[in-house]
């Protein structure tokens, strides 16, 4: 039962038992007056208290105050009257402790609803504090993302702004001759023809493998071959150069006269001595290397490369 509506009864059965004695009469009409007006102070509190919530609260103290002076009251009250029936006595007794348990009753509840309107206000402060928590998280993301959103979209600016650019390509470094790197040389001696057909224009000739060593590709041709002081008095084909792939040499029988050599990858092309040797003298000749010095055009650039 509600906290009002049960202080609302508590005060009309009060309220009625007085209004009882008094019909009685007799020794009985000072209590009948008592509970009536007690009765009636209750009543008209839980009715007020209904509609006007925001009254003050009747302080504990002020309740057993209250109670106590009732009880002194009504101890003078029947040490100085004159004496009467005993259940005169009985019902005034009766009287103030339904009074002291009615007034209990009202602590009691009081408390219940204080504490239940303190857990409550309580509950409410943390659903505010949650909701307050999580605007603030739900700002702090969103602010976030637009964040994002912003540099994002300044990137996006800033790279359609370097593609309109006219780009730079920094200069490739001129070539020398660490591009390129010596291989081997060696005899290369033609078989006899067969019937019918004309020997071969230049039986000897000397191979000689390249590499090359760089991180780019390169566009080479041979220019000339220089014998040097003790090297091999040879002549060379511009139109002899081939590359190696898969493990043959490109193009064949004879060559080309222009290259494009990509990073690790071997390139050769072969001279022929000017001079008359025997097979095995040429052979021999060869394989004790320091052949001479050829020169090669690379990427515009003329490059010498020491050959054996």
């Amino acid at each position: 039962m509600p906290f009002k509506e049960a202080t609302f009864w508590y005060g009309t059965i009060l309220f009625t038992t007085g209004i009882y004695f008094w019909i009685v009469g007799g020794d009985r009409v000072t209590i009948g007056i008592i509970l009536t007006v007690i009765g009636l102070v209750m009543s008209v509190y839980a009715v007020i208290a209904e509609h006007y919530p925001s009254l003050p609260k009747v302080p504990a103290w002020v309740a057993l105050l209250l109670i106590t002076w009732v009880a002194l009251g009504y101890d003078a009250y029947d040490r100085y009257r004159p004496a009467g029936p005993p259940s005169v006595r009985r019902v005034g007794i009766i009287v103030i402790i339904l009074l002291a348990c009615a007034v209990l009753f009202v602590l009691l509840k009081t408390r219940q609803r204080t504490a239940v309107e303190d857990e409550i206000a309580t509950t409410k402060q943390e659903t505010t504090a949650q909701i307050e928590h999580l605007t603030k998280q739900h700002e702090f993301e969103e602010n976030r993302s637009h964040q994002i959103r912003d540099e994002a979209l300044a990137d996006l600016r800033a790279a359609k702004e370097n593609a309109a650019r006219p780009r730079i390509i920094p200069a490739i470094n001129r070539a020398d001759a660490s591009w390129v790197r010596f291989i081997t040389a060696y005899a290369e001696i033609a078989l006899p023809p067969e019937p019918g057909k004309q020997p071969a224009s230049r039986p000897q000739k000397a191979r000689c493998e390249f590499l090359n060593c760089t991180d780019i590709s390169y566009k080479i041709r041979v220019l000339n071959w220089d014998n040097g002081a003790r090297g091999l008095d040879a002549g060379v084909i511009r139109t002899c150069l081939q590359l190696r792939i898969a493990n043959n040499w490109w193009p064949i029988p004879d060559g080309v006269e222009e290259l494009h050599v990509a990073p690790g990858e071997s390139f050769r092309f072969w001279v022929f001595p000017k001079a008359a040797f025997e097979n095995e003298q040429f052979k021999a000749r060869v394989a004790l290397g320091n052949l001479g010095i050829v020169h090669l055009w690379i990427n515009g650039q003329e490059v010498t490369v020491s050959v054996g």
